[in-house]
């Protein structure tokens, strides 16, 4: 059977890296530490690791909220501790008065230092604070050369991870209808444009459903599907309530605030 006919021809080259990873853990009978992940990537690295019976994975991203985490892929009989992940809390705080900084300010500072997005997890903003989880091979390397975003002068401190304060996420309840539950006449909908351009958009590779890219658009949305669209941000479906009188969809959506 080909192992890839279970993933996007996008995702073959991350196959072929975990399954690279997975060899050299079977043959060295030792522990690897792999770099933080997707959830759509954790999801690809544990099925293709359940399919050597001698070696399991385990994540972490610090926080029980996390999304991106790093994978450590371990023969069976390994006992792992926390400090096997090798993850370090930061801290960064700034002056409200003269900026606001945005995940993607924080995102684009990261690269231009030339640290790739892999290095790094999941980031949490407040008034005022961001709290993040990096790699600790390159904690040192921020602390020394993060000294500005958006143009708001930061300090970066090291933090204890149990001390790292994820912000409650909050959701805006929305309710559509729509003629049909195909990802593209739910995408048209959100996105407030014809079904011909959420096609398109679909295909061009801008829609994501539970973190995997997707270019099929008569894919069936379902409750708890999370959607993201690129220019709309995370969508995610907390119900779909049935069919009104004219035989339309009534889908409550939950909108990423």
């Amino acid at each position: 059977m080909d192992i890839y006919q279970h993933f996007n021809k996008e995702e073959h080259r991350f196959v072929d890296k975990i399954l690279e990873q997975i060899v050299w853990v079977v043959d060295h009978h030792s522990p690897k530490l792999l770099n933080f992940m997707t959830p759509r990537e954790q999801e690809i690295t544990a099925s293709l690791v359940r399919r050597e019976s001698s070696i399991f994975v385990i994540f972490s991203g610090a926080t029980s909220e996390a999304e991106r985490k790093r994978a450590l892929i371990v023969p069976d009989y390994y006992q792992e501790n926390n400090d096997d992940f090798s993850l370090t809390a930061l801290r960064l705080t700034y002056s409200t008065k003269f900026a606001t900084i945005s995940h993607q300010n924080v995102l684009g500072t990261l690269m231009s230092l030339g640290i790739r997005r892999e290095k790094f997890g999941d980031i949490y903003l407040q008034a005022g604070q961001i709290d993040m989880i990096v790699a600790s091979e390159i904690a040192d390397y921020i602390t020394q050369h993060l000294d500005k975003i958006n143009k708001a002068a930061v300090k970066v401190t090291s933090i204890p991870l149990n001390d790292v304060d994820p912000p409650t996420e909050e959701w805006a309840e929305k309710r559509i209808t729509v003629s049909s539950l195909r990802l593209d006449a739910v995408v048209a909908e959100i996105a407030r444009i014809s079904r011909q351009k959420a096609q398109f958009m679909i295909e061009q590779g801008k829609v994501q459903i539970n973190w995997k890219l997707t270019q099929i658009r008569s894919l069936e949305v379902k409750e708890d599907d999370l959607l993201s669209i690129r220019g709309i941000g995370r969508v995610r479906v907390l119900a779909v309530a049935g069919q009104s009188k004219k035989q339309k969809w009534r889908v409550v959506l939950g909108i990423a605030q």
